[in-house]
């Protein structure tokens, strides 16, 4: 019975390491940019500091420079976290992106405006976690 419970716990930890993966998925492709995205485990040990982001990765696939404006929705579930506040009240982000550059948000970074989006704490209970998210009001304008 023990080596039972032992080989089911083994599969479920071999699952769940598995289902940690560093694809990034694709989000949004158009007017010269693509949006990817991936959940990542934040941890800064000296601090006991453990957050779950959706990391952003965007590229410009155009062959000029291009400022970028965007904004999310986030999701509680069924439940827009932001979608009822004024378009003027939601944080909007900007980039300037070189033709064919990839900007990308990281766990290291806590300057990355708009590439990070923060989900959960890791460490205890999130009253709200972000458990998934839209990318709106895309606005392009190339130099």
């Amino acid at each position: 019975m023990k080596l039972l419970i032992f080989g089911v716990l083994s599969l479920l930890t071999i699952k769940s390491v598995l289902s940690q993966t560093n694809e990034w998925l694709k989000l949004y492709t158009g007017n010269g940019v693509e949006f990817f995205y991936q959940k990542s485990e934040c941890h800064d040990i000296q601090n006991g500091i453990h957050e779950e982001y959706y990391l952003i990765q965007i590229h410009n696939t155009s062959n000029n420079s291009l400022q970028l404006q965007w904004n999310y929705h986030l999701w509680n579930g069924e439940n827009c976290i932001n979608c009822k506040e004024n378009l003027s009240d939601i944080k909007a982000f900007n980039a300037k992106i070189l033709p064919g550059e990839t900007i990308e948000g990281s766990c290291k970074n806590k300057t990355q405006n708009g590439l990070k989006i923060f989900s959960r704490f890791l460490n205890y209970k999130t009253a709200n976690p972000v458990t998934h998210f839209t990318v709106e009001n895309i606005n392009v304008k190339f130099d």
